[in-house]
């Protein structure tokens, strides 16, 4: 009998590491990927388990239902804790491609969004920026390995200044076309970089894990950059 009590004792606590190694968030060994997986390969074995001990368990000296129906709770809970999760995942999904759909009707039409970025097209550029009172600005424009290209300090009034590039660097070279890194910020220094933004024609919409992508030419922006769309 002796025996018996120590076999329980040992299945208890492998029962019980095993339920608590889930409810703390932890991996037991597992021939899955996948969470669900995990968790179901982890329930069978409790309850493999759990029947083993209950065959084997001593008759004078019967186990604590109260901890297997616990244990048997904390599993489900978490169960359905996965499951909600991959169907919140399976909604997202579904809004994103609604929105991807959505943004497609806008292909082929102007319209303006905020950007790091220009794109310089047969030497040319154009953004735009909007600050509340007139002050000196610092316009730079850097290449691809972060090079200034452009830096220049300018005048703006209050409310929507244009600026047009006219693809020539500071020594008056003509740079190639291509997309280039500008960042528009107070002369004076001191404080956060002010928003820029381009306008150009849709060109496509490309679907993302994170958020639709709108293409304008070879610039590519999150749909919640987009400002405005002109007819």
């Amino acid at each position: 009998m002796t025996i018996v009590s120590t076999a329980n004792a040992n299945t208890q606590s492998a029962a019980a590491q095993a339920a608590m190694a889930v409810t703390n968030g932890q991996s037991p060994p597992t021939t899955t990927d996948s969470a669900l997986g995990s968790l179901s390969g982890n329930f069978n074995s409790f309850l493999k388990l759990l029947m083993t001990q209950l065959q084997n368990q001593d008759p004078t000296s019967p186990l604590d239902a109260n901890q297997f129906t616990s244990q048997l709770v904390q599993f489900a809970g978490v169960e359905q804790q996965i499951n909600m999760n991959s169907s919140l995942t399976h909604l997202i999904e579904i809004t994103q491609a609604n929105s991807t759909l959505q943004s497609a009707a806008i292909v082929g039409k102007q319209a303006s969004v905020t950007s790091d970025q220009i794109e310089l097209l047969n030497g040319s550029a154009q953004l735009a920026f909007n600050v509340g009172f007139p002050e000196d600005v610092r316009v730079l424009v850097t290449n691809t390995v972060g090079t200034a290209v452009v830096d220049s300090v300018l005048s703006a009034q209050g409310g929507t200044n244009v600026w047009t590039w006219n693809g020539l660097d500071q020594s008056g070279r003509t740079v190639p076309d291509g997309i280039y890194k500008v960042s528009v910020a107070p002369a004076a220094g001191g404080q956060n970089a002010i928003p820029i933004v381009i306008t150009g024609v849709v060109t496509g919409v490309t679907a993302d894990p994170a958020a639709p992508q709108l293409q304008l030419g070879s610039i590519s922006v999150p749909l919640s950059a987009l400002q405005s769309v002109h007819s």
